[in-house]
């Protein structure tokens, strides 16, 4: 055989063994968020590059961050078109492709991220109702997270009492959060983050309700005036997924790298979401914001009106035929493990 075409025989072989693994890949990576949300800058950055180092980069990634090729809401769509192969899926959008997954964005459902996410974890594990909604929707989960417990960010005086909350015009995401302001006696108005600061800007809504973390990145601090700092209105979530049929055409080295790499960064996004809150807590004092605890018979008065909200949520899953309370309960047990 001639030499120069055994050597490059050889040259294929080898490139298409990259790590003792099948062909290079590459994989399109898409999301609505900024660069510098933490998501992103600790959670989705992170990922990829865990991977790639752990397939000797025959996996490799094209970012697609703010909206580039897709937008929060048309994240499950363009991961089954084709037009990203993985996104994260924000499910606080999606509640009606995938309603047991809005439980852990329930108030009352834990505080620190790290604490809420094992327990999202858990609760998602396979086979689990959780985890068939992604299958349902042709995905696999990759990397979970759940922001620290929401605050209430207002663009006047202290929400302090639960009477204040009262007519108050609250942005808020569809599904369980839309309930939880109704419950407070708040006026709810479903819109995305990304509309979230001109709304305010222009007085459309008086407040949201959002972790520090997320606000401070959409440039809140430039407009509220008060922010409260031990309430529990919810989460958010998103879970970074790839398109199942991508995830089950990979060999299991590849698939034990993008999942292992995912249990490793959610623990590590969790831990600093948590820190950077308490320290987010300063940084907003020192430019000026008011920063406020509920009184305890205040919270145990806000905590009453918003048990409800977990019971009519339960109640319109389960009258849909889908076993909603199940998955609450596994989620409620994970918590105190």
């Amino acid at each position: 055989m001639n030499f120069f075409k055994w050597t490059g025989l050889i040259t294929a072989a080898a490139a298409a063994m990259v790590g003792g693994s099948a062909y290079a890949e590459s994989f399109n990576v898409a999301h609505g968020y900024p660069p510098t949300h933490p998501v992103v800058a600790q959670g989705i950055v992170p990922w990829m590059a865990c991977v790639e180092e752990k397939t000797g980069n025959a996996v490799t990634f094209i970012h697609f961050p703010s909206g580039q090729i897709t937008s929060h809401n048309a994240a499950i769509d363009s991961v089954n078109s084709g037009v990203a192969d993985i996104a994260a899926i924000i499910t606080g959008y999606v509640s009606s492709q995938m309603p047991l997954n809005g439980i852990p964005l329930l108030p009352d459902m834990g505080t620190e991220a790290v604490d809420m996410v094992a327990a999202y974890r858990k609760a998602g594990d396979a086979g689990a109702a959780i985890a068939q909604e992604f299958t349902a929707n042709k995905l696999h989960p990759l990397l979970f997270n759940l922001q620290p417990a929401y605050q209430v960010m207002s663009s006047g005086a202290p929400t302090d009492t639960l009477a204040k909350f009262s007519g108050l015009k609250t942005r808020v995401s569809a599904g369980s959060p839309s309930l939880m302001a109704t419950a407070l006696g708040a006026i709810p108005v479903e819109m995305s983050t990304s509309d979230m600061y001109i709304a305010m800007q222009r007085g459309t809504v008086d407040a949201t309700f959002i972790a520090m973390a997320s606000g401070k990145t959409y440039g809140l601090p430039e407009l509220v005036k008060s922010v409260s700092t031990n309430g529990s209105f919810g989460s958010g979530a998103a879970v970074l997924s790839i398109n199942l049929d991508k995830y089950n055409a990979l060999s299991d080295e590849f698939k034990a790298a993008f999942d292992d790499c995912g249990r490793q960064v959610e623990v590590d996004l969790a831990l600093y979401m948590d820190k950077e809150n308490v320290a987010l807590q300063t940084e907003f004092a020192e430019s000026g914001i008011t920063l406020f605890e509920f009184a305890p018979e205040e919270l145990e008065a806000i905590s009453s009106k918003l048990s409800v909200v977990a019971d009519d949520y339960i109640k319109r899953l389960e009258d849909r035929g889908i076993a909603a309370r199940e998955t609450f309960d596994a989620y409620r047990e994970g918590l105190t493990q």
